[in-house]
């Protein structure tokens, strides 16, 4: 993967795809039912908190361009603890991309497939993600990119398509379910930022160095407009209470328009678009997984076991019994798993890599 070098515009979609996954499924309604109203105003303070984190981690790099975070772990702490960084977001994204792949399948089964066995749907849709990582790292980034460009183009006109059904009503009373599901609560939303995790690993991909800071603030703005445009569609749309048989927001915003007579099912199309942007998602997620194995192991080739992982990652999709389960593990246990692993683990690495480089610098080492 190392050796296939990234342009500014591939490293943003990569960093994005992971947010608009978590969008087109489950993450805008979770936002809307935890604050109601509140919504925007919680979207306006989470984004500001997002950029000062990209700036933060954009500033702990600077002194060491060209490394990744078990690069910097190796220079912190030694071996042992660049190899517990690498597992812990190997299984960090493991994780993120279970739940990614068993919603997915859950919502397919509701909409379409109510008589198909789960574990059959999960298998179409990890196949895809598995091949795409047996062939070359370039090719699945390219693919990224046409989803991520085709999503935002999708996600914007039908937006504006439901503009004449909005009753802004609904944005009042402002604060929504209270000031606490806004700003306190409501900072689990940065749990979809996923990308900030493959933020960590992007430095040695790009082809300039300089696109970092680039790469990270465009990627956050593109993932905080598709969260703007799901939820504040969900909210100025559905009434507080949203059908309860229904999983995917931006289907539910999708049946609610057409085009005349020429496209009379939109959500159809956005269905099979949607699709092919969890095939690239799960796609990515995988190619890191496998990157970072091979950096923490220094094994030769990830071809041979990229089937494996996938298989690791099917056999975790299946591991939830129901969507009770699976709304448990996304909204509270990846929660805290997230900000574990991605703010303190992450930053703390940097942070400390910054004091030993800075002590190091003022010995003379350096």
């Amino acid at each position: 993967m190392s050796s296939n070098k990234l342009g500014y515009i591939e490293a943003i979609s990569v960093i994005a795809i992971a947010t608009i996954s978590n969008v087109l499924l489950n993450e805008a309604k979770s936002v809307f039912k935890n604050t109601g109203s509140g919504a925007i105003l919680n979207i306006l303070y989470v984004s500001i908190l997002a950029f000062i984190i990209v700036f933060t981690i954009y500033k702990l790099f600077k002194n060491f361009k060209g490394l990744d975070i078990l690069d910097i772990s190796e220079f912190t702490g030694g071996k042992w603890l660049k190899i517990f960084t690498g597992f812990s977001f190997i299984l960090l994204i493991f994780f993120y991309a279970s739940i990614v792949l068993r919603d997915m399948g859950e919502d397919l089964q509701i909409i379409y497939f109510q008589n198909v066995n789960i574990a059959y749907i999960l298998m179409l849709l990890i196949l895809p993600a598995a091949i795409i990582n047996m062939l070359d790292f370039k090719t699945a980034v390219k693919c990224n990119l046409i989803m991520v460009i085709v999503i935002s183009i999708v996600s914007t006109v039908l937006y504006l398509a439901l503009i004449p059904k909005f009753t802004y009503q609904r944005i009042f009373p402002i604060l929504g379910n209270g000031a606490n599901s806004i700003f306190i609560t409501g900072v689990s939303l940065l749990s979809s930022f996923i990308g900030f995790a493959y933020l960590y690993f992007i430095m040695p991909l790009l082809k300039d160095y300089k696109d970092f800071k680039k790469v990270g603030f465009i990627a956050t703005g593109l993932c905080i407009y598709s969260i703007i445009l799901s939820v504040v569609g969900l909210l100025l749309i559905f009434p507080f209470v949203l059908p309860a048989n229904e999983s995917a927001p931006i289907y539910l915003l999708a049946r609610q328009i057409n085009f005349g007579t020429f496209i009379e099912r939109a959500d159809i199309l956005l269905i099979v678009i949607w699709i092919l942007t969890i095939f690239n998602n799960l796609s990515i997620a995988l190619s890191f997984i496998l990157y970072i194995f091979k950096k923490v192991t220094n094994i030769k080739d990830t071809k041979s076991i990229s089937l494996c992982f996938s298989l690791i990652l099917y056999a975790l999709s299946l591991i939830y019994n129901d969507l009770i389960q699976l709304d448990t593990m996304e909204n509270k246990i990846f929660v805290y798993a997230f900000f574990i692993i991605v703010f303190v683990l992450g930053l703390g690495v940097l942070i400390l890599a910054n004091i030993k480089h800075k002590i190091q610098k003022k010995k003379g080492v350096l």
